[in-house]
């Protein structure tokens, strides 16, 4: 049972013992206290070495730390056991206050609601229903008359769009209408302009048969040539002396 605990504390108290080489007589200079707190035999050895062999001194030694192993793993085992009683007498406090307070939580009162109660939560209840259910009836027939109403709209909008499309088609056939008397009322302005035109010109020209030269006709008016004075010439009007 304790071989386990023994070797731990082997391990630890290996940290605290001297260290030494093939001779065992070394260990004089680190006494090691035992579970009474006295000197072991081999630290009183160690003062007169001398007087015994290295082979006596070595097994009282070891002797000695296994007994001071042993008693320290007693302790670690006890203290352990300590531990573990600790913690199962925690739990079983817990375990015993959580069922006390499971048992004060059965036996408190609970409370009763009476039939008057229970009849008039159920009349609010009810009433609270025909509140909603009226309404809803009432935003239902708001919903109606809006979608009536929405419906008029339509129906007038559309209305008005056929008979815009109409007037829209009158304007087009005027405007149609209009433009084609435009180029009738340009066509004859050109016309009358180029009859006035060639009366004017067989008016106002002056004779160029002879040299064909136009250049002094401009907008249909004759710019008569320098002529020298005292020269009489005819024009298709008149004679005249430019003297």
């Amino acid at each position: 049972m304790l071989t386990a605990p023994i070797r731990l504390i082997q391990v630890k108290f290996s940290s605290h013992t001297p260290k030494h080489g093939n001779n065992p007589g070394s260990f004089g200079s680190h006494p090691v206290d035992t579970p009474a707190s006295q000197p072991l035999p081999s630290t009183m050895f160690s003062s007169h070495s001398s007087s015994k062999p290295a082979e006596v001194v070595a097994p009282d030694f070891y002797v000695e730390v296994q007994k001071a192993v042993e008693e320290t793993a007693r302790r670690s085992e006890a203290m352990r056991q300590h531990l573990l009683d600790e913690q199962r007498a925690g739990q079983r406090r817990m375990e015993k206050r959580l069922e006390e307070l499971r048992s004060q939580l059965e036996r408190a009162p609970q409370p009763k609601i009476s039939q008057e109660a229970l009849k008039q939560l159920e009349g609010e209840a009810r009433k609270l229903v025909e509140e909603t259910e009226e309404e809803a009836k009432r935003k239902l027939n708001c919903l109606a008359i809006l979608s009536e109403e929405l419906r008029k709209r339509r129906e007038k909008t559309q209305q008005k769009k056929e008979k815009l499309r109409v007037q829209m088609r009158g304007a087009e056939a005027r405007s149609e209408k209009i433009g084609t008397s435009k180029e009738a009322i340009k066509e004859a302005v050109s016309k009358q302009l180029e009859k006035n035109k060639d009366s004017i010109e067989a008016r106002c020209s002056y004779p160029h048969q002879a040299t064909g030269d136009v250049s002094n006709t401009v907008n249909s008016v004759a710019i008569p040539p320098a002529i020298p004075r005292s020269i009489n010439f005819t024009t298709n009007k008149a004679s005249f002396d430019s003297s």
